[in-house]
This record gives structure tokens, C-alpha cells and sequence, in this order.
């Protein structure tokens, strides 16, 4: 049984205000998650590509695919995030 769950129950109130201030953290923690996911992407590509690069002396060409690659991780990644956000909505919301 959720903290506070017995006592909303109990005496009719709706959930408290520190229900508000958890999810309030949870929304605070998503948003910080999409830019992070877009940045580290194309970061790594980066480091990798350059990596992989000084090994075959293949400059700039792996650079550019590990960039490319892990951009469009990042766009793959932040797309199922919002997708999963919206599932949550549908499901808070009640709507099929």
C-alpha cells in the first residue's frame, strides 16, 4: 500500500500536496532525459568515429557515420520516450 494511500481512504481527500510534488520530480526527470539522450548520441559518435578513424586513417569518414549513426539513435530514443509518455497520459486520462 502507497504512503498516504489509507488516509486519502480514509478521511475523502484527494492525495496530498507531496503526491504532487513527487510527480512533479518524475516530469522534472523526463524533461532533463531528452536533451541529455539528444546530446550523448551524436557525442559518442563522435568519440568512436574519431577513435576508429586514428586506427584505420580513414578521416573524416567515420566521424561522420559514428555522428550520423548516433544522431539518429538519439531521434529513435527521444521518439519512443515521448511515445511512452503519451502512453502514460492515455492511461492517467482513462482514454483507450
Amino acid at each position: 500500500m502507497p504512503i498516504g494511500h489509507g488516509f486519502a481512504r480514509a478521511t475523502g481527500e484527494r492525495r496530498s500536496s507531496w503526491w504532487k510534488d513527487l510527480r512533479l520530480f518524475g516530469l522534472l526527470g523526463i524533461t532533463l532525459t531528452v536533451p541529455v539522450v539528444l546530446a550523448a548520441g551524436p557525442l559518442l559518435g563522435y568519440v568512436v568515429g574519431n577513435w576508429l578513424d586514428r586506427q584505420w586513417q580513414t578521416s573524416p569518414w567515420m566521424v561522420g557515420l559514428g555522428v550520423t549513426v548516433g544522431s539518429t539513435a538519439s531521434c529513435i530514443e527521444v521518439y519512443r520516450i515521448l511515445r511512452w509518455i503519451g502512453r502514460l497520459e492515455k492511461h492517467k486520462t482513462g482514454r483507450s
